[in-house]
């Protein structure tokens, strides 16, 4: 039965999930544009989680809401992997692969979290789910057998897809845990 949400809050669902889709969108775009004007992947790595470190912060000081001991150590773990490594991995991809490349590697995320899921804790998927994963899956691999970088001659496709297909993995496998 779907959920009715007075306007205020469902205005408030809305800009979050706009927000959160803009800010995964412009990822790739930014970390090519920091990598453009000198920054490594350990500066760019480092805003990216102060910037989380400062959310979740305001986050627990306004609404006062304090995680558990459990909470923490879960978030510690599973924060280590999906904002840590899996970035890690994705921004490392850039450096072999365009944003736009990149972009559609991580298109791969909700179908292979699906695919675990299914495999680790026994979700259920449909017969339909598996046709749209396979099409998925396979599209965005004649991408990459197309070879075309998106870099030209300074691109490699090949570590460039193995890098974002690492982070489409880890940050998967979170999206499992985390069930």
């Amino acid at each position: 039965m779907p959920r009715h949400y007075r306007p205020s809050v469902r205005n408030r669902i809305v800009i979050a999930v706009l927000a959160a889709s803009a800010g995964w969108g412009l990822a790739g775009v930014g970390t090519r544009a920091a990598y453009g004007a000198g920054a490594t992947t350990l500066s760019i790595l480092s805003i990216r989680t102060a910037v989380a470190t400062i959310a979740l912060t305001a986050y627990v000081l306004i609404t006062g809401v304090r995680p558990t001991r459990l909470a923490w150590w879960n978030g510690v773990l599973i924060g280590s992997l999906r904002i840590g490594i899996t970035p890690l991995l994705f921004m490392m991809s850039l450096n072999y692969i365009s944003a736009g490349v990149e972009g559609l590697v991580i298109t791969l995320v909700p179908a292979t979290t699906a695919v675990l899921g299914a495999i680790f804790i026994k979700e259920g998927i449909t017969r339909r789910q598996i046709i749209g994963l396979a099409i998925g899956l396979v599209g965005t691999m004649l991408i990459g057998i197309a070879g075309d970088s998106g870099l030209g001659a300074e691109g490699n496709i090949a570590a460039g897809f193995a890098f974002a297909l690492g982070g489409v993995l880890v940050g998967s496998a979170t999206g499992v845990m985390q069930r």
